[in-house]
């Protein structure tokens, strides 16, 4: 018919679109600017009245059918957080996408609410601190992530070419939010606002992965990061911490009485909480001050009640702690956090599975300032040789409670010991949650101290090597351990940065050259796949395993 409007060959063949879309996104290769003009094109609505001519305006006044009485609200709203910066408004969406869909569940670990993911953006569009964290830690990982940029160092995101992103731009979003945060932290009603705990949070991830590229960290930047953090959470977290979205148990699952009696009549049995050529095997006896006894363990001792404490804050405050563990572990120094809001997370009464994770976090935790000295108690400089020997000990039992009372469901779904000699490297440990794998990496963490602080070992005479040759052995079981759990659940990235700090402290251990080339393979892959800088350490071993 003469006048009737012609479709456009897209809109003929929306299957072709649709196929030519989902390559794009799949593409290995930086699509130009005219390549996604073409795979999305401008589609204009037909001329003339009806309901492909009806448009939402962004203003005030409401939308009207043409020849219809109906009316419509604006579904668009102007922001409600006015920006003075000048920055490109789309660039700062994609920012905030790439950090709720690729960052997010690095602070989400033990949070099954997934405040990071889902109450922070919202947040954040009335928080410039907020947002300006944000900015700076998808902006810098997506700068330095090889695999967002194209050989001339352009990055580019889900089909978004990003010239204007570099370095200099993440440079520019973190002074604001550190200016920012300064200022507020100064303001007695500031001190109390959420919002900035979280801003502080997010931001010291950045300095979290540049941890090992800095010595000065806990003299420079870094410690402009924890006292911030700190001034927060002093303000905002009670003295006790309470458990995180602790809600009502009714089943035991491991926590049955037979189980508990059993595990308490076992016995004495080795030294070692584990022996490295048998995943879970004997354990020694549990103390009873770590353990509570048989007929204590009721009902009564079950959370019925939901925390009254701010959600955020709390997951503000256990995020803060991973992140000082990551820390401590690498520049071999006490915890500054103050532990004493942990002490809930040290008893071992049924609770829900990340709970317990975070009960293990307190425990490496623990066991830090047991090899480093304590903050809390002001000894910060404790000779690794003079640790409290009945300290270590009451650890290691703890260690075997936490072993012995902890839910099946940390079992893995699956497990496969390395082969070797099929080229297999590493277990396969497959987990069901995030916090599962948290959890047991961090137990697995707290056994390479309890390991090498191990006051019993003869430092001296007859004994000596084979004392040293078995505890080198049971570090690369550890190490290996820590790998596979890693490789087997990379979708969660932070498993990988508690492989990679293993490594860095154990891998010169590694004498076999189809060991070192497997994990000098996982160091790449966690930096070209998660931006972290693991080169310095490849290339640290590389020069030591030349000299063994």
């Amino acid at each position: 018919m003469a006048g009737a409007h012609t479709p456009s060959p897209a809109l003929m063949d929306p299957a072709s679109t649709s196929k030519a879309h989902v390559d794009l996104l799949h593409s290995d290769e930086m699509p130009s600017r005219t390549t996604y003009a073409n795979v999305f094109p401008r589609l204009q609505p037909p001329s003339g009245h009806g309901i492909h001519s009806l448009s939402f305006s962004t203003t005030a006044n409401a939308d009207r059918l043409p020849n219809s009485r109906i009316q419509f609200r604006p579904l668009i709203k102007q922001p409600v957080l006015a920006d003075p910066s000048g920055v490109e408004p789309r660039l700062k969406a994609i920012l905030v996408r790439y950090y709720t869909e690729h960052l997010a569940h690095w602070f989400d670990l033990c949070d099954p609410l997934r405040h990071f993911a889902t109450v922070v953006p919202l947040r954040a569009r009335n928080s410039r601190p907020l947002m300006n964290a944000i900015f700076t830690v998808s902006a810098r990982h997506l700068v330095r992530s090889s695999m967002h940029r194209d050989d001339s160092g352009i990055v580019f995101w889900q089909g978004n070419v990003l010239p204007e992103l570099n370095e200099e731009k993440a440079v520019h979003f973190h002074n604001e939010c550190i200016r920012e945060l300064l200022q507020l932290s100064m303001d007695p009603d500031q001190v109390h606002n959420e919002n900035l705990l979280a801003a502080a949070i997010i931001l010291r991830t950045d300095e979290e992965m540049d941890v090992l590229c800095r010595e000065d960290d806990d003299s420079g930047g870094g410690q402009v990061f924890l006292s911030l953090i700190y001034a927060y959470i002093n303000a905002q977290v009670p003295s006790i911490a309470p458990f995180l979205h602790q809600s009502p148990i009714t089943v035991f699952h491991s926590f049955s009485r037979d189980a508990i009696r059993a595990a308490s009549e076992r016995g004495p049995g080795p030294q070692t909480a584990y022996t490295p050529t048998a995943p879970g095997s004997e354990l020694i006896a549990p103390s009873p001050a770590w353990m509570p006894p048989y007929d204590r363990i009721t009902d009564s001792s079950i959370p019925r009640t939901t925390s009254q404490a701010n959600p955020l804050r709390q997951a503000c405050f256990w995020v803060a702690c991973r992140q000082e563990v990551y820390a401590s572990f690498i520049k071999q120094r006490p915890i500054i956090l103050p532990l004493s809001r942990c002490g809930g997370l040290r008893e071992l009464s049924p609770c829900e599975d990340h709970i317990w994770a975070m009960r293990m976090v307190v425990f490496c935790a623990d066991v830090l300032n047991l090899c480093y000295g304590s903050s809390d108690s002001g000894n910060t400089k404790t000779p690794p040789l003079y640790a409290d020997v009945d300290h270590w000990r009451r650890l290691q039992e703890r260690d075997t409670a936490i072993c012995a009372t902890m839910p099946s469901s940390f079992e893995p779904t699956y497990y496969s010991a390395s082969n070797l000699e099929a080229g297999e490297c590493f277990p396969d440990v497959w987990y069901q949650e995030s916090w599962h794998a948290t959890g047991i990496a961090h137990m697995d963490l707290a056994r390479i101290l309890l390991t090498v602080f191990d006051p019993f070992l003869p430092r001296l005479g007859i004994g000596n090597v084979a004392a040293m040759r078995e505890r080198d052995r049971l570090l690369r079981y550890i190490v290996l351990h820590l790998c596979g759990i890693a490789v087997s659940n990379w979708r969660s990235p932070p498993n990988s940065i508690n492989a990679f700090v293993a490594i860095a402290m154990c891998g010169e251990l590694f004498t076999d050259r189809r060991e070192q080339t497997a994990l000098l393979a996982l160091l790449d892959s966690i930096q070209r796949e998660f931006a972290y800088p693991t080169a310095s350490i490849a290339n640290e071993l590389k020069e030591t395993w030349t000299k063994i």
